[in-house]
């Protein structure tokens, strides 16, 4: 008898087992593959795992799965899972070709953006987990600063992403190869987008010296509001005033349009 969680409760089923004598097949249950039973867990309910436990905590996961379907799976067997769908994405990713095929076909530009987030790991703590993308967009028409907040831009076309805990160094290393993959030959056909996190901007300098880089208008804006509730007091009218103009300024001249506000 063998026992499988489902998105329905508990199923158990029985099934036979073969053997040979012959070297050249293996023994075991021939149709677990093809059922999907290579897991405690049914291949639909381990899409929810996967998609759940890539979003939240262990112990949310297990909190969504009782509300929504009425389904009790342990905290350490949704670890489980999540780790050993991790380790064949690993194995899959730098071997798929489809997905460079599709990628180098999709329209659009080519944007590189890279970020960081902390993840609490068993061996070692809280460490850095570095995130890359890839993708392609259609460009949007011209839009002037007033329209920062309201302009539409095209939706990507295609995306790729890959993450590894791993320090700067060693992850900057991995983009140069991804690039190639998805047929990024020209680093001046490419554009970066990041926040001003200096790391990101020192590896990019580094890997794809040439692009185009961009500023995320959010996290230029994070300091020009910091700096107006330093100058005028939090919350007043003359700091968002500042912000206001600050943020004009930014997406009209960029750092020129900074030192201008600065200096005034």
């Amino acid at each position: 008898m063998r026992s499988v969680m489902s998105c329905l409760g508990l199923v158990q089923m029985s099934r036979r087992w073969w053997g040979s004598r012959c070297a050249c097949v293996s023994p075991g249950y021939g149709a677990d593959a093809e059922l999907g039973l290579n897991s405690h867990h049914t291949r639909v309910l381990q899409r929810h795992i996967i998609r759940l436990g890539a979003d939240v905590a262990f112990s949310k996961v297990q909190e969504h799965l009782a509300a929504l379907l009425r389904v009790k799976v342990s905290k350490e067997s949704l670890r489980q899972e999540c780790h050993w769908h991790g380790k064949q994405m690993a194995k899959w990713q730098p071997k798929d070709t489809l997905t460079p095929k599709e990628f180098s076909r999709a329209p659009g530009a080519v944007e590189f953006t890279t970020d960081a987030g902390k993840v609490n790991t068993l061996e070692e703590g809280w460490k850095d987990l570095k995130i890359g993308v890839f993708q392609k967009r259609l460009r949007a028409d011209p839009a002037t600063p007033e329209e920062w907040d309201s302009r539409e831009i095209p939706a990507p076309t295609a995306q790729v992403a890959w993450a590894a805990i791993a320090p700067i160094k060693k992850f900057s290393k991995t983009w140069r190869g991804w690039g190639r993959r998805l047929g990024v030959k020209q680093t001046r056909d490419l554009h970066v987008l990041g926040d001003g996190a200096g790391w990101i901007w020192q590896s990019v300098e580094q890997v794809f010296t040439g692009c185009v880089q961009t500023l995320d208008v959010y996290h230029g804006c994070q300091h020009l509001a910091q700096a107006g509730d330093r100058l005028y007091g939090e919350c007043t009218k003359e700091s968002a005033t500042f912000l206001d103009r600050g943020r004009k300024l930014l997406l009209k001249s960029g750092w020129l349009g900074i030192c201008h506000l600065v200096g005034a």
